[in-house]
């Protein structure tokens, strides 16, 4: 029992860590062209709220891990896939305000129920009203990974984040942070639309394991 308690705490982690990654980029996906002002880069990023289909691959550094994730979304549904250095692959599965966490080598789903404002998602777009634009400055174009890109560079708290927006679509291709919390985020490759339904489906082979049954969560 301690075993499958532990498990669900980690879970319920890495889905916090997640689901942080998801909000921010979500916050900066936001469409582009070649010369905006900042008001029309605020404007913008409004029309995010649109962006409700779309799959990317990137890599993750902070000072103490480097990880690899993968992420589909669609709509309300998502799935995530993590590996860390000398970590199985991680998979996680949102859809019908359940979460599962898929253990590929066991070829088990551990499920629990889980209302969206636990996912942070249901209030995702009202984030944006919070961002200080006055500390934003829009520095230019430059090119990145073979994309033009629009450069914004942020600085607050003691933190300096640069991030190369992708000029046709207002996608995150990379964001670089310096100060108290150093790291950076690559994308490797993205799509927008396109995303079937089947990619939230769990395998026929795969056991369920539904925790609330287990332990009355």
């Amino acid at each position: 029992m301690r075993m499958e308690v532990k498990k669900r705490k980690n879970i319920k982690n890495l889905i916090f860590v997640c689901i942080l990654v998801v909000l921010s980029t979500v916050l900066w996906g936001c469409g582009g062209s070649n010369k905006i002002s900042k008001e029309e880069l605020k404007a913008l990023c409004e029309s995010a709220r649109e962006i409700d289909e779309l799959s990317f691959s990137f890599t993750y550094k902070s000072e103490d891990e480097e990880v690899e994730l993968e992420i589909i979304r669609k709509k309300e549904n998502f799935k995530i896939e993590m590996e860390t250095t000398n970590q199985p692959k991680t998979v996680l599965i949102f859809k019908d305000n359940t979460v599962y966490g898929l253990e590929t080598e066991r070829k088990t789903a551990v499920k629990l129920a889980m209302d969206p404002e636990e996912f942070a998602i249901a209030d995702i777009f009202e984030e944006l009203n919070d961002i200080d634009w006055d500390t934003i400055n829009y520095i230019g174009d430059e090119k990145y990974n073979g994309f033009n890109c629009h450069v914004i560079v942020e600085e607050a708290d003691g933190n300096k984040t640069k991030v190369w927006l992708d000029s046709k679509s207002g996608f995150p291709l990379k964001i670089v942070s310096e100060g108290k919390e150093s790291g950076y985020l690559e994308v490797s490759k993205f799509e927008i639309g396109s995303v079937s339904d089947s990619n939230f489906d769990i395998p026929d082979d795969y056991q369920i394991i539904d925790l609330e049954n287990m332990f009355g969560y």
